[in-house]
Order: structure tokens, then sequence, then C-alpha cells
């Protein structure tokens, strides 16, 4: 058998996974990264150690589309769209930005370790991963899991 059957309910898939999964566009940042281009930027690494703000600017472009009921939980939201509006809160930002640097370059995924902040404050250490689909991809929209790294 190759390939999904077409009766195959990713939807399912997506909601009973005891995994956080949130779903994002990268399209405005993707938008934003051809702009910078544009003016000159070709080393995002360089421009990102000039200008560490400029992780604050770019992170907020990646838009948060869905979250599963795993990332619900993990996040101690109160419901799905409580997380949604909020999930920006709880993510390590200047960590992120070596998952920004491997979207710019286009590698095959990023692979982050970085401390979340749970919504009612709860600080983990996680493991960050997501497919990156290239700039001429038909579609912008990636998984992006969520793993708890055990502490010794």
């Amino acid at each position: 058998m190759s390939g999904p059957q077409p009766d195959f309910d990713f939807h399912h898939l997506f909601q009973s996974c005891r995994v956080p999964v949130s779903i994002h566009d990268l399209a405005p940042l993707y938008e934003e990264f051809a702009r910078l281009r544009a003016a000159g930027i070709d080393d995002l690494i360089l421009h990102l150690q000039e200008t560490p703000r400029e992780v604050h600017r770019l992170f907020p472009l990646i838009r948060v589309m869905d979250a599963n009921p795993a990332a619900v939980r993990f996040y101690e939201a109160r419901d799905r769209d409580h997380l949604l509006k909020n999930l920006g809160e709880t993510v390590d930002i200047p960590k992120l930005a070596v998952a920004l640097v491997s979207i710019w370059l286009e590698e095959e995924c990023f692979d982050v370790q970085a401390t979340h902040t749970s919504l009612l404050g709860r600080k983990r250490p996680v493991r960050v991963s997501g497919p990156i689909p290239g700039q001429d991809a038909p579609n912008m929209i990636i998984p992006v899991t969520v793993v708890e790294l055990q502490t010794p």
C-alpha cells in the first residue's frame, strides 16, 4: 500500500494524537523573508545578531491556525480558542530564532530545544519540531510538535 487511503481521517488522527500538535501557516513569514532578501539581507544569522529584537517581529508572522486537545492540555489552556489566542505567550522566542534560521535556509525541518511556559505559568523544557515546506511549496501550512523533555 503506497500513500494514504482516500478515506483516511487525518482530522481524527490530529485530534486523537497524544502529542501536542499545532498547525501553523508560514506564508506571512516567507513573504517577509522575500522582503528582507530584496532589501539585501542574505545572512539571517548575522541580521538577527545585529538586530536581536527582529526575532520578536518575525516570530508572530507565523500564524497559528489550530491546536489539538493534547496541546490544549499541555499548555493548560481553558480551551482551543484560548490557546490559539495566547500560544505566542508560551514560547521562548529567542530560542526559536534557530527555527527561523532553519526556515530561512530551507532546511528539511527545524528541531529546537527551548523552555515553554504554560498559560498557568509552569515552565517546561521542550523539543519543538516541524517540517519546512520551502518558499516554492504550494502549501505553507505545517504541523508543529512539542515534546516535553525529562529533567534529571
